[in-house]
């Protein structure tokens, strides 16, 4: 796998992480400089794993765009693929949504004016 490949892997993986935060899960949380890492007990054993990896994507995404994340992001590790779909389902008001099994990653702008034909009212994302 190359170097390129591997940090979009990453890229999409991080972005995985951020997106959404489900209410029927007890999340445990941890502290870090760019970003709040939040999972459940079903995955404590693999944190150091997880934080490992999220770092390093971000370290790959600074230096491709040379740039760092300007803001503080929130990054969930769901503990099945039922507990993903159930919170896209929600999230995106699709309520037959299921996620296929290459879908290992998703994102979302906060509600800063994007709308689909990719045009911004808000640039300070």
């Amino acid at each position: 796998m190359t170097a390129l490949i591997k940090a979009k892997f990453i890229f999409a993986f991080c972005i995985f992480l951020s997106a959404w935060k489900n209410a029927d899960l007890h999340w445990l949380t941890q502290q870090h400089d760019n970003y709040v890492f939040h999972f459940t007990e079903a995955d404590a054993n693999n944190v150091s794993v997880y934080i490992a990896m999220l770092d390093k994507g971000m370290q790959s995404v600074t230096k491709f765009f040379t740039s760092g994340f300007q803001k503080k992001f929130d990054a969930f590790i769901y503990p099945t693929r039922k507990d993903l779909d159930s919170q896209l389902q929600k999230e995106w008001n699709m309520p037959q949504f299921k996620s296929e099994c290459w879908m290992v990653a998703s994102g979302i702008l906060p509600q800063t004016g994007y709308d689909l034909s990719c045009n911004m009212e808000n640039r300070s994302l």
